[in-house]
């Protein structure tokens, strides 16, 4: 899932520092969690910005490198070997 848009946060920063209403009505109103409007204010307090912190880089792959080239090979010989484009059996 993508990170909420910078621009969405600081409207949301904006609406609550404006008075609109309680962080739990401005979450209703942008239609965010309350938990994501907590934690917004909690890293705008500790960083000094809304934006989100940056991806943290996921699981690292279980195919090493000498697979990695195996399998370039491999498809570089039979480049027709590829995977379906359709989830539905032809």
């Amino acid at each position: 899932m993508a990170p909420y848009s910078v621009d969405l946060r600081q409207k949301v920063v904006d609406a609550y520092e404006r008075g609109v209403g309680s962080q739990r009505q401005v979450a209703e109103l942008f239609g965010v969690s309350i938990s994501f409007v907590e934690k917004l204010f909690m890293r705008l307090r500790s960083t000094g910005t809304v934006a989100p912190k940056p991806h943290a880089g996921g699981k690292r792959s279980r195919v090493d490198e000498v697979a990695r080239q195996r399998l370039a090979q491999w498809l570089h010989a039979q480049s027709d070997l590829t995977l379906r484009t359709s989830w539905r059996s032809a």
